[in-house]
């Protein structure tokens, strides 16, 4: 059941590299990264359930520095509960996103936020699946970096920037404790 974690992965990138690429169609790029966003979450939730159905535990392990799994994942009941949640409202709100980004294409890139959210959704499960120190940080610095920049997606407005920095106090708060 690994490969439908690497799968959930994969589909989350596909859907940041698509969404830009489509990024000059308003549409296309909506059903590239939302449809994208979508199926890796489908992905995701298939394969928590799954683990914590059977009560296997997953190991993940790539990118080898000097011998040591540099980013090591493995996936317990926690970590799949985790994914659970995070994969059942990615469901939820890529369904609503359908729609909800129509309003955006006159005034922002539609590719963009497509790029954040597929981007972001694959930083939180590679967070909870982090099995040492160094993927955690890395992950969690990539989620609080994404995250900031969907808050401030709307930038031209002073309410969200000073969103954006509100986020950005309490996430690097948060990596210090």
């Amino acid at each position: 059941m690994a490969t439908l974690f690497f799968a959930s992965v994969i589909l989350f990138l596909s859907g940041a590299f698509f969404a830009l690429v489509f990024s000059g169609t308003a549409r296309f790029s909506r059903l590239a990264g939302y449809g994208f966003a979508l199926a890796g979450s489908s992905a995701g939730l298939i394969f928590a359930l799954d683990a914590l159905l059977t009560g296997t535990r997953t190991m993940v392990s790539f990118l080898t520095l000097f011998s040591y799994p540099l980013f090591s994942f493995s996936i317990d009941a926690l970590a799949a509960f985790f994914i659970l949640v995070i994969c059942g409202i990615g469901i939820a709100v890529s369904l609503f996103s359908f729609s909800y980004a129509k309003h955006y294409e006159k005034r922002y890139s539609t590719g963009l936020l497509g790029a954040l959210y597929n981007l972001f959704l694959c930083s939180m499960l590679l967070v909870v699946a982090a099995s040492n120190v160094i993927a955690f940080l890395v992950f969690w610095e990539l989620m609080s970096l994404l995250s900031y920049f969907l808050v401030t997606y709307e930038h031209r407005k002073e309410s969200a920037r000073k969103a954006g920095l509100l986020y950005a106090v309490m996430t690097h708060a948060g990596t210090l404790f």
